[in-house]
């Protein structure tokens, strides 16, 4: 009997002879509008004639922040926050600087505004920095990803900005067996079933414990892109779509290869290819109709 592996490559090498077949490209339907970000107001210590901090206080220093009001600044990115490191409790650690215009107590606190988290953990809350003015590094830890709400005091005034934190997507266990999808006519064997990691009753992939997605010189197109075996199993009947961003930085959009339903049948086992235009961290949704399947993937680059 065959193994999932091999049904899996004798599938791709026919969608890989059929490619200018292929679907295209659709766009995201049905999905909740999600807290909006704070857009930087342009504000910095140089603007608002800060006073001058003794240390680390340069021309440079001083315009390098982008967001504030006359008392706090901060430097917002145009996309979201992936993590420096992932702590031992999951908690999520992000570097993020702040400029203290006057000495007093300054504290910061967080909030996750599309579902229940606890609160935002932060190494500024500390006395021994309540005199001290002009640049201050923190740590922030958040508890979990998504869109948070973050308030800095000082001197009875506050600057409140919101900020998006990503992860790459953890397996949630799901398969097409554990669901007991539908069977395809083909391709369709206890260990194929089993053989996914990650779903939702309509779509299934196999991701890694961490979520992520190495790529080498090997999988280099000529543009540059990097392209990746993916393949998805469909638990509906329909045509599969995919489409990508990238969150962390600003990046062309993904591209994508689905084998039609002509070539692989319209449920089950679905090859397709993936080009990346970067690394970073990639924000994925397959559709098949009106429903669909999204998950983040830190795509890096192998290095010999």
């Amino acid at each position: 009997m065959k193994t999932c592996a091999s049904i899996v490559a004798t599938a791709f090498i026919a969608f890989a002879l059929a490619l200018p077949g292929c679907a295209a490209n659709k766009p995201a339907t049905g999905k909740l509008a999600a807290p909006q970000v704070t857009v930087p107001n342009g504000s910095s210590p140089a603007s608002a004639n800060a006073p001058h901090a003794p240390a680390n206080d340069t021309p440079q220093t001083r315009t390098g922040w982008n967001h504030g009001n006359d008392v706090l600044w901060v430097r917002l990115r145009p996309t979201a926050y992936p993590p420096d490191e992932v702590e031992r409790d999951g908690s999520l650690r992000v570097k993020f600087g702040w400029w203290k215009g006057y000495p007093g107590k300054f504290t910061v606190e967080g909030r996750r505004l599309d579902a229940p988290a606890p609160p935002l953990r932060c190494t500024v809350n500390d006395e021994a920095l309540d005199q001290r003015i002009g640049p201050i590094p923190a740590l922030f830890f958040f508890p979990a990803e998504g869109y948070w709400e973050i308030t800095g005091r000082l001197n009875g005034k506050s600057l409140t900005f919101v900020i998006r934190v990503i992860n790459a997507t953890v397996p949630n266990g799901s398969s097409p067996a554990k669901a007991d999808a539908p069977h395809s006519p083909t391709n369709d064997t206890d260990a194929m079933r089993a053989g996914w990691n990650h779903g939702n009753g309509v779509l299934w992939v196999n991701l890694s414990p961490r979520g992520e997605l190495l790529v080498s010189d090997d999988d280099t197109e000529r543009d540059g892109s990097y392209r990746v075996k993916f393949p998805w199993w469909r638990g509906v009947p329909g045509q599969l779509t995919v489409d990508g961003r990238r969150l962390d930085l600003p990046a062309p959009p993904l591209r994508y290869h689905a084998a039609s339903i002509a070539q692989n049948g319209d449920i089950g086992l679905n090859p397709c290819l993936l080009f990346f235009p970067t690394e970073g961290y990639w924000e994925i949704t397959g559709h098949v109709g009106d429903q669909s399947l999204t998950f983040v993937v830190h795509v890096i680059k192998k290095t010999k």
